[in-house]
């Protein structure tokens, strides 16, 4: 009878004890999105990181980021506020990435290629010089044309 008491007893602590583990595992899982002002601090940190072709290990646990809210940002970086940048990367180049539970924890920029820093360096020369030369009396008709010739004039073809 006492050995029957103790297994019931021992079964009710295994029941508690998973009960507390479960309860403990399911709020530290929970996801706290990340506020827009941490997306914003996180765009900042990732332009800076193309720009200086920074390839050190970067901490973004502090943005509280999922997996999708991270690669969204970084898609969204590739099509806007990032694509002169990028347009200066060859293609070889990659973003690693850890994650931490349900957040990501760190990324690094893989970069084989040392002369990007001067390709955007001089993009961004050009791009200065082209929309310099745009005057406030011109139309939409000229400005494209402008565009259009400038295009033309800087451009050239590598390859076969």
């Amino acid at each position: 009878m006492k050995q029957k008491k103790n297994n019931w007893m021992h079964r009710i602590k295994m029941l508690a004890m998973a009960f507390v583990l479960a309860w403990g595992l399911n709020n530290s899982l929970q996801v706290q999105a990340a506020t827009e002002a941490q997306k914003e601090a996180f765009k900042q940190e990732l332009m800076e990181i193309f720009v200086n072709v920074d390839t050190t290990k970067h901490s973004i646990y502090k943005y509280n980021l999922t997996r999708a809210e991270y690669k969204e940002i970084l898609d969204n970086f590739y099509k806007e506020e990032g694509s002169m940048i990028y347009s200066a990367y060859p293609s070889e180049f990659s973003v690693a990435y850890s994650i931490s539970g349900t957040q990501m924890s760190s990324m690094t920029l893989e970069v084989t290629d040392n002369g990007i820093k001067e390709r955007y360096e001089k993009l961004c020369i050009a791009v200065d010089e082209i929309l310099g030369g745009i005057e406030p009396e011109m139309t939409d008709l000229d400005k494209i044309l402008y565009l259009h010739d400038c295009i033309v004039e800087r451009t050239t073809y590598g390859g076969s």
